[in-house]
């Protein structure tokens, strides 16, 4: 499993723990983050089922993984920081395994509709 932007490591922590996954391999553009993330894995005593990269996942999933390669790509609140989500979607594409799978979900608001925090109260 690929997780895109896994921010601190929390999602890749349920992966490994709840979902039982084989092995993630995380790319975020934090290095602080990343870091964050590293730790938390080693503190979980999980570190050997995790490679962290720090970069811009567009750029490095190419180098990260072969293609066809990946059974699944998640990506959680993170999208709308990619170069673009259109080229994620494409390596994205690549990468996966044909029958594999795509997790992505983002906040979106329209411009129209006022702060996000009118939004989320009306």
């Amino acid at each position: 499993v690929l997780e895109a932007g896994g921010g601190r490591g929390d999602n890749v922590l349920r992966l490994l723990r709840q979902f039982r996954v084989a092995s993630v391999i995380g790319i975020n553009f934090s290095g602080r983050e990343t870091q964050a993330a590293q730790r938390r894995v080693c503190t979980a005593g999980l570190d050997d089922f995790v490679n962290f990269r720090c970069g811009d996942v567009v750029s490095e999933l190419p180098s990260a993984v072969p293609p066809a390669s990946l059974d699944r790509v998640v990506a959680v609140d993170c999208a709308y920081h990619f170069l673009t989500r259109k080229e994620f979607l494409k390596a994205a594409g690549v990468a996966l395994r044909p029958g594999g799978g795509l997790a992505l979900a983002d906040v979106a608001v329209a411009e129209s509709s006022g702060s996000f925090q009118t939004w989320m109260l009306e």
